[in-house]
């Protein structure tokens, strides 16, 4: 369970230096989620890495926006769909993969794993679609 005398500590050691953002935001995640819980996709997911490290992003990336949407598709134009734009922006690194529930995001290859495991497909596949899932 994350406290506010939690949250307030580890938001003290980020400002002096003693630990970074993602090393925080690791310390939340593995507070918050039970290890025993099965992991399942919960969306689709673009990270699109510039290089720069942001707030709040799935614990596993360390440079970059995770945007999520029903379908990679709608996900786009978050961010500039054309590629012109993107590259406006510096953005033309893109993955598509999923986000899940325990705030990773991971490549097609492991969510259709990870689907299959949650029993949210029917059988293995090894380069999932959001289309594979609803």
């Amino acid at each position: 369970m994350i406290t506010q005398s939690l949250l307030r500590e580890l938001e003290k050691q980020v400002v002096l230096g003693e630990i970074s953002h993602s090393r925080m935001v690791e310390i939340l995640n593995e507070t918050i989620y039970d290890k025993k819980e099965k992991e399942y996709i919960l969306c689709a997911a673009i990270h699109f890495d510039d290089g720069k490290e942001n707030k709040y992003q799935p614990f596993n990336i360390k440079t970059g926006l995770v945007l999520c949407g029903w379908r990679h598709g709608t996900i786009f134009p978050q961010i500039g769909g054309l590629v012109i734009e993107r590259k406006n922006l510096g953005v033309l690194n893109e993955t598509q993969g999923f986000l899940t529930n325990k705030n990773r995001f991971v490549e097609r290859k492991e969510a259709g794993e990870i689907a299959f495991n949650a029993g949210q497909i029917d059988k293995p596949n090894d380069y999932l679609f959001s289309e594979d899932l609803y």
